[in-house]
């Protein structure tokens, strides 16, 4: 049973005019839930206190901080380190500990989470120790919740994410324990932590470093393979497993046995021919980090070169990746110790990549305080990875009857007709539940057979972007 308390975490929201408000009471509380996250900002994870003068050593107090996308400061969200409700504090741990601060963004893009420990700054073995590891699932008015907690492993707790329906994924680095998932039941006052032994572990034996959901199915990078036979270093799921279940090699993407270890990861859907993400960012977890580019060709992974980091105040090691298409072109975002990234990619789906960098934020303090992971901020629908159509052309394809009961039909405009078409269906959840190859035509049919009664996103992949509709099946 995991806890999401009632009772909004104690949070301070520091804007970037330095103006300190918003602390300890529930005045306080409801204030900052009314400071929502911009659309198109990036949320970065942030140990140690800007303020610091002396390198400090043990866990550290964690922060969200608001980019713009140019590397414009927007404000900081303060962790909580007091008591949440009952003693659930969170805390990162030393500034440069590779074990915690990578972002997950809930399918809905709706929550993010970060995972912590709950123990007092200082504390010199925050991996070693016993305590409640700590989820803070940040929303997107900016509210703070860290009342959902696991117990019963000295285990470094590495990432986790939050479902659509409240779900929580703790992802382990530590081999021996792996994926574990818990439900989100009724907060309670004061919250109970999960203990170990009753959660549910979907996967041990395999060190995870990132989470994402894509269409529906639940992707991860890993370091190791555990006990396991040699995997791949980016592997998935089918679907959004709550029980037991074994993981998928993404064909052709190096093995883990290959040095060095992945790290973050983004994904895009941009060939409409290929249902699902067929394009693949992953950086390399070394020192000199290299960007590496994949692209799916409807059976194996193709690589298309990669682009190392240069490095920026003797650190270029990237902790974290997020990105979305800009005018259809990958435009990526990651963090390093020390600085904020932009990395935008000039090359076609399938040529070699073309990477530009550009540092946003030179973090001078870099061994003071570090940043640690990075996503697009909760509430930002331009995080949807898909190369989306003009406005015009979507205004000229319509489905009708729609509502519909057993086929509906699309209407598209000339420009259309020559070309077969990729459909894909897609639940409330965001999982695609059905794919359709149409051939060509002035007008096509989508059979609905086998879905539910419900509300559904209908996406057209053509070859000039991706058009969304909405469809309900009676």
């Amino acid at each position: 049973m995991v806890h999401l308390n009632s009772f909004f975490s104690r949070c301070s929201v520091r804007p970037a005019t330095g103006l300190l408000v918003l602390a300890g009471s529930l005045a306080a509380h409801l204030a900052s839930a009314q400071v929502a996250f911009q659309q198109g900002t990036l949320a970065v994870v942030r140990h140690g206190d800007r303020t610091a003068t002396t390198v400090p050593n043990g866990t550290l107090p964690a922060y969200i901080d608001e980019y713009t996308t140019t590397g414009t400061l927007v404000r900081s969200i303060d962790l909580p380190v007091a008591d949440a409700g009952s003693n659930f504090g969170y805390l990162g741990s030393s500034v440069r500990s590779n074990a915690d601060g990578v972002v997950g963004i809930s399918p809905d893009r709706s929550r993010l989470s970060v995972a912590g420990f709950n123990l007092a700054t200082g504390n010199g073995n925050p991996n070693g120790s016993s305590a409640a590891r700590v989820m803070a699932i940040v929303t997107a008015n900016g509210v703070v919740l860290t009342s959902a907690a696991l117990i019963g492993s000295a285990n470094p707790l590495r990432c986790s994410m939050v479902t659509n329906s409240g779900g929580l994924y703790y992802a382990f680095g530590a081999e021996s324990t792996g994926l574990v998932y818990a439900p989100a039941v009724a907060a309670t006052t004061p919250p109970v932590a999960t203990p170990l032994a009753s959660a549910t572990v979907v996967l041990p034996t395999v060190s995870f470093k990132k989470m994402h959901i894509y269409d529906g199915n639940l992707y991860f990078s890993t370091t190791s393979n555990g006990t396991l036979t040699a995997g791949a270093k980016i592997r998935r799921f089918a679907g959004v497993p709550t029980t037991a279940a074994s993981a998928t090699d993404l064909p052709g993407i190096p093995a883990t046995s290959v040095s060095p270890s992945a790290s973050g990861f983004v994904m895009f859907d941009v060939n409409p021919a290929v249902p699902g993400v067929d394009l693949l960012y992953y950086a390399d977890d070394a020192t000199a980090s290299v960007i590496n580019k994949y692209s799916y060709n409807g059976t194996t992974w193709v690589s298309r070169g990669s682009f190392t980091v240069a490095p920026n105040l003797g650190d270029g090691l990237l902790r974290d990746l997020t990105g979305r298409l800009e005018n259809g072109q990958p435009v990526l975002y990651g963090v390093s110790y020390t600085s904020l990234y932009k990395f935008a990619d000039a090359s076609t789906y399938t040529t070699a990549a073309n990477i530009t960098q550009t540092i946003l934020v030179d973090n001078a303090q870099g061994g003071v305080f570090a940043f640690r992971g990075l996503s697009f901020s909760p509430g930002t629908r331009e995080q949807i990875t898909l190369s989306t159509a003009s406005a015009q052309l979507a205004r000229e394809i319509a489905l009708w009857p729609n509502p519909a009961a057993n086929e509906v039909q699309l209407s598209l405009p000339a420009s259309l007709e020559r070309e077969a078409m990729q459909v894909a269906v897609l639940n409330a959840l965001g999982q695609t539940v059905a794919t359709r190859s149409l051939a060509a035509g002035a007008v096509r049919v989508l059979p609905l057979a086998g879905l539910a009664a419900g509300v559904y996103t209908v996406q057209l992949h053509t070859s000039a972007g991706t058009v969304t509709k909405r469809l309900v099946r009676e």
